[in-house]
């Protein structure tokens, strides 16, 4: 039977271990732990985002509690019920954020209620014009997708696009990669714009993000307009690998099976595999099955991936 020990040397695939977390929290202020907190949740980790930004918010402060609120809405701490609960704080405690997403809460369309809804977004939106006005990056994002999405008001395009290019020009990463796909998605898109879709990705990549180092991983793999370039793919997939990404070991796991020129290594498939990622534990349980990708038929290991990805489903 296969080896299944799957440690690569020297990597870690986590971050801020409990033992650590205490000395950071002890020696930063409120201000550099909730941007630290912030930068941890933009490279993926976040249960160590999470520890940070719940000792802040159960201090009373209003900005960490609408963070943490996002955290348990869109991370992997996905938690509905608490997402809402620490909106309703810190809607309650002044922060624009907060009010943003306590007004969402209460105005969907099945179960909300949009009167109630009205005083938030219009408390949203007038603070985060006040920030983004001072030149706040990450309020004038916010309020990009507000005035794009319509939010609590009429869309409004043309000025949702010139705040999403502010806030990028001041450095907000997400801002960064969804202003990127902005221009990759015009109809009429210039050779200029193409190229600085391209760099935008790259700077939020490189800068942190999570999502557009995996996205850079898959495009340059995949998407002719890039062009294709399997050692940038690599690279960016290892980025996001190295901040937990599953899916993106499980890639790079794939092009070290099947890529032309790339010494094989089984190990980074088999550790996605034994972390969770079904598409992982798919791909070792056919090719133990069948004898794909350069794996032996080994019936016994087939067997042991099956049973992984059927508990996988049943979790589902």
């Amino acid at each position: 039977m296969t080896d299944r020990t799957t440690a690569v040397e020297g990597r870690r695939y986590g971050c801020c271990p409990v033992e650590r977390f205490h000395d950071i929290v002890m020696v930063m202020s409120n201000e550099k732990l909730l941007a630290h907190a912030l930068d941890l949740s933009r490279r993926g980790h976040d249960e160590s985002a999470g520890r940070i930004l719940t000792r802040l918010a159960e201090a009373g402060d209003a900005e960490a509690a609408a963070h943490l609120g996002e955290l348990f809405e869109h991370g992997s701490l996905e938690c509905p019920e608490t997402a809402a609960r620490w909106y309703k704080l810190a809607a309650e405690g002044g922060s624009p954020r907060g009010a943003m997403r306590h007004a969402l809460e209460l105005d969907d369309p099945q179960e909300g209620d949009s009167e109630a809804a009205k005083p938030w977004y219009e408390a949203a939106r007038k603070g985060l014009e006040q920030e983004a006005a001072a030149g706040h990056a990450a309020s004038q994002y916010l309020l990009s997708k507000i005035y794009t999405l319509g939010w609590g008001g009429p869309a409004d395009k043309e000025r949702g696009v010139t705040l999403l290019e502010q806030a990028a020009q001041g450095g907000d990463l997400e801002a960064k990669f969804y202003l990127g796909y902005w221009y990759w998605g015009l109809p009429d898109r210039t050779e200029a714009q193409r190229a600085t879709a391209i760099r935008l990705w790259r700077e939020a990549a490189e800068g942190g993000l999570m999502s557009a180092q995996y996205n850079l991983g898959v495009n340059y793999a995949t998407d002719p307009d890039m062009p294709i370039d399997f050692k940038e793919s690599m690279r960016f997939y290892r980025m996001a690998a190295d901040n937990g990404m599953l899916e993106a070991l499980y890639n790079i796991g794939t092009m070290y099976q099947d890529a032309e020129g790339v010494e094989k290594d089984e190990a980074l498939i088999l550790h996605a595999g034994e972390q969770g990622e079904y598409l992982a534990q798919y791909y070792l349980m056919q090719a133990y099955e069948e004898g794909y990708h350069g794996l032996p038929v080994d019936k016994d290991e087939a067997a042991y991936w099956r049973q992984k990805c059927e508990a996988n489903i049943g979790d589902d």
